[in-house]
């Protein structure tokens, strides 16, 4: 007869395991944040952060990827008090003065500078041998100002009055960024007015893997969707030795696509003479094409069945163009894979409703934009600390399961309060100060913690809770627990449920 090992024998056999490669990690971060160079790229002008001050450059750039309250006093309360040094609080008015000194290019270099460190460590996850990264893009809303209605709003030919750029593209930037699916870092992040092209944003994220993160691109796996199909990508990704599988749009390549006998096939694409003068662009795609005529790309042509708004039976044909070869992924194989990069869309969600990526302190635009970038290198970081708590849920819900002791559902980490619980245990202290043993507690007590900071994962579930009507407004003042009794807007003499 054999005896079932008690699951909190599991949990602190896998903590002891995963901790240390995670704590020495964070400790590399804090040494590249507290970097000469880290503080020589944080100066808009040769002479910022050059006096000894209580806040110096490394905190402007803790203050602003941390931050998380919604009234700057209060956030200067927390940040001093987080860090230990209550007594040196500013003012509002030296915390601006300070923001209008920091470049917010920073923060790129940093996401950068910590993907490089990461892919170092002992944490780094595969599939099948790969790095899976996804590309995609969003807009974030600019702070309603004549700097940001100049620099973001869309571009057009001269006709258009500011007030119709206003109101057509709402002070939007245009975000892209290059995301490791499995592991939840940020390998490298643009930003640019609203109507720029993603595929050029992605051309320089390529250049970002390939000469500053990894010296072999071999092991890197590209997701994107049907936005981002092109000989460029293609070409480019093929002569960097890369795999890809990328969504295709229903007319891409459709005469080719059109002759294949079954829905797994090889076709040929040899480029127009137009075409290549678009990728003459870039030296990568041009020497491809000198070496060969044509490129070949596998085509998986799945359909998918789905229930439509009416309830009736619908189905649509998606069409996979990868370089993978059938030995490595099946068709099925390939379906599932491209399933993988919904970790991009989940991540925007959470700078977006979590971090509150929009939510600025000043309408000055330098300000507003080190709000924005700030908050992705911090996303950055604890989507790697968070990926790594939801592998300790799955490899404790494996041995629970092959002992025949599993719940009845998987878990992964609430990322809000995985944060909350790091704060309050002092890692900005760590990080910031370089208190090693700061960070150790902080990421030691949220892992102990897992299994009240965690939430179940139920798949297909999903309840609408905006956008519904309702007899009557709540009559409750506050929302409970954040879910029920959702705020409402009278809409055609009718009330219906809103987010904001």
């Amino acid at each position: 007869m054999t005896t079932k090992t008690p699951k909190k024998k599991v949990v602190k056999t896998v903590i002891e395991y995963k901790c240390s490669p995670l704590v020495s990690f964070v400790n590399r971060v804090s040494a590249i944040i507290n970097s000469d160079d880290t503080t020589v790229m944080a100066r808009n002008k040769p002479v910022d952060f050059t006096r000894h001050r209580c806040f110096s450059s490394s905190s402007a750039i803790m203050y602003f990827a941390f931050r998380h309250r919604t009234n700057t006093g209060f956030e200067l309360n927390s940040f001093f008090s987080d860090v230990g040094k209550l007594k040196n609080r500013i003012s509002r008015q030296a915390l601006f003065a300070n923001g209008k000194k920091l470049n917010p290019y920073v923060f790129r270099y940093l996401t950068q500078e910590t993907s490089k460190e990461f892919y170092k460590s002992e944490l780094v996850k595969k599939l099948n041998g790969y790095i899976v990264l996804a590309e995609d893009g969003t807009t974030i809303e600019a702070p309603d100002t004549p700097d940001a209605i100049r620099y973001y709003t869309l571009r057009g030919n001269g006709k258009l009055s500011i007030a119709d750029q206003i109101e057509d593209a709402k002070r939007k930037i245009k975000l892209a960024m290059l995301y490791d699916v499995l592991n939840g870092n940020i390998i490298d992040f643009t930003y640019n007015n609203f109507n720029y092209s993603e595929i050029p944003m992605c051309m320089n994220h390529l250049y970002t893997l390939k000469n500053h993160v990894t010296d072999d691109p071999g092991k890197y796996l590209l997701l994107a969707d049907r936005y981002y199909p092109s000989l460029k990508i293609f070409s480019f990704v093929e002569y960097m030795g890369m795999k890809y599988c990328i969504r295709g749009k229903k007319n891409f390549y459709k005469d080719l696509v059109k002759e294949m006998k079954s829905d797994d096939e090889v076709i040929e694409v040899t480029p127009y003479k137009l075409a290549f003068k678009e990728l003459s662009k870039y030296p990568e795609c041009e020497a491809y094409f000198k070496e060969n005529e044509s490129i070949k790309i596998r085509v998986v042509r799945h359909r998918y069945k789905y229930t439509d708004k009416d309830g009736k039976e619908a189905a649509t044909e998606l069409l996979y163009f990868t370089n993978l070869s059938k030995d490595e992924f099946s068709a099925e194989d390939i379906i599932d894979l491209y399933s993988r990069r919904w970790g991009i869309e989940t991540d925007y969600k959470n700078l977006k409703s979590i971090l509150e990526i929009e939510r600025h302190i000043s309408t000055n635009l330098n300000i507003a934009e080190c709000c924005i970038l700030g908050k992705i290198f911090m996303m950055s970081i604890f989507g790697i600390i968070g990926k790594e708590i939801d592998d300790i849920l799955r490899n404790v819900y494996m041995i629970s399961k092959a002992e025949g002791n599993a719940d009845k559902y998987q878990y992964e980490v609430n990322t809000q309060q995985m944060i909350d619980v790091l704060r309050k245990q002092g890692i900005l202290d760590g990080i910031l100060n370089g208190r090693k043993r700061k960070i150790r507690n902080a990421i030691t007590t949220v892992i102990e913690l897992l299994n009240k900071i965690k939430v179940p994962i139920r798949p297909d579930r999903h309840y609408p809770r905006w956008n519904k009507y309702v007899v009557s407004p709540p009559k409750n003042r506050y929302r409970i627990d954040g879910r029920e009794h959702a705020k409402v807007k009278r809409f055609k003499g009718i009330y219906r449920t809103v987010r904001k």
